[in-house]
């Protein structure tokens, strides 16, 4: 595996504009370590900013964000693997991506549009609205009476936001024993819902998958996702980092930012290395708290999984890092979004360990 080497030079207007967006951001990290009781000595913490400073070339903000002022048994040089975030979007990934990507990867149509090119399979694309109007996979127009045909042999249907993050804004439709597609606020999935839905905005309406039992037995409710980072090598792809992304409380989406709960994955054995950690609130835990389940267990479909992102990522040659939301399914892995930024800090945060090593970085 190749290494990339960065210039170690900043521009000086570019970072101090970003110094004080950094500054207001994190704030209340930085106040967490004040507050904290388990805060290592005042002037460790003071040697140890000053250690990553220099080592980063940039206030490390990431200290407080990561709580490394905590007395955890870490060493200087383990602190120094957590890359900031200001270095890993700004000066790291650049470099690896075509900026004329980016719109296309986070527009969940486009992306669906491009995956379905090279038949790679995804979550099943019943129809999406945009433009004010409503079409069906084949981008065929599609009146909102006869979209409401194309629900019936659903069971569950997601309908998420074409530039939709974090779970933010998704809405999951069960069919109750009435025979209607409902969610949670008592909104019915029909044609009136539809036509208004084209006005709204741009959506993308998905059916609900069935993932393998292993999965559903740890948190049933939620459809339970990977998150592999991987880097493109000319043809070659590799596997960086994985975590497993679960719902937990009854909730439908397995987002962080929703309470969900994520863990590493170890890459050759293809477990789960727990414990699990949950960024709201914060806390780890060795078991999931729905269902006592421990997160030691062996993933299915390792090589599948392996096979998809190599035939997915060829679809992207000019975007050399992507993060991919996967979900292991009775029919095989699925692609359910890639991510262009891969959430730095919530992968660091899951592993509860800087990833430097593991993305090829020189400093």
């Amino acid at each position: 595996m190749t290494t990339i080497k960065d210039s170690r030079v900043l521009r000086p207007v570019l970072l101090t504009a970003r110094f004080w967006y950094y500054l207001v951001v994190q704030s209340p990290a930085i106040w967490g370590c004040v507050r904290s009781r388990q805060r290592k000595p005042w002037r460790t913490v003071f040697a140890d900013v000053l250690a990553l400073w220099a080592h980063w070339r940039m206030f490390p903000f990431h200290y407080f964000r990561y709580r490394l002022y905590e007395g955890r048994g870490q060493t200087r040089a383990d602190l120094r693997e957590y890359i900031p975030e200001f270095y890993f979007y700004h000066v790291f990934l650049p470099k690896l991506h075509d900026p004329a990507y980016t719109a296309l990867l986070q527009n969940k149509i486009m992306l669906h549009k491009m995956l379905a090119m090279k038949r790679v399979p995804t979550p099943n694309v019943l129809m999406w609205t945009e433009g004010g109007g409503l079409f069906d996979a084949t981008c065929s127009p599609l009146d909102p009476a006869r979209a409401e045909g194309a629900l019936q042999p659903c069971t569950r249907v997601f309908v998420k936001p074409a530039g939709g993050m974090g779970g933010e804004g998704i809405r999951v439709f069960t069919r109750t024993a009435a025979g209607v597609l409902e969610n949670g606020n008592g909104d019915v999935l029909d044609s009136p819902y539809l036509g208004r839905l084209c006005s709204e905005g741009d959506f993308v309406v998905q059916e609900g998958l069935q993932q393998v039992e292993e999965l559903n037995r740890l948190h049933p409710r939620s459809v339970n996702t990977l998150r592999i980072l991987t880097r493109t090598e000319g043809p070659a792809v590799c596997p960086l980092v994985a975590i497993l992304r679960m719902g937990r409380g009854g909730t439908m989406v397995d987002n962080s930012a929703q309470g969900g709960l994520s863990c590493e994955v170890d890459l050759d054995s293809w477990r789960l290395r727990g414990p699990a950690h949950s960024e709201h609130p914060v806390a780890d835990y060795a078991e999931h708290p729905d269902t006592g389940l421990p997160f030691t267990q062996e993933l299915p479909l390792k090589d599948a999984v392996r096979g998809l992102l190599e035939s997915a990522a060829s679809l992207f040659p000019k975007s050399r890092l992507l993060g991919w939301d996967v979900a292991l399914t009775v029919s095989g892995p699925v692609v359910i979004e890639v991510n262009v930024h891969a959430g730095i800090d919530h992968l660091q945060i899951t592993c509860q360990r800087g990833l430097k090593h593991d993305l090829g970085i020189e400093r």
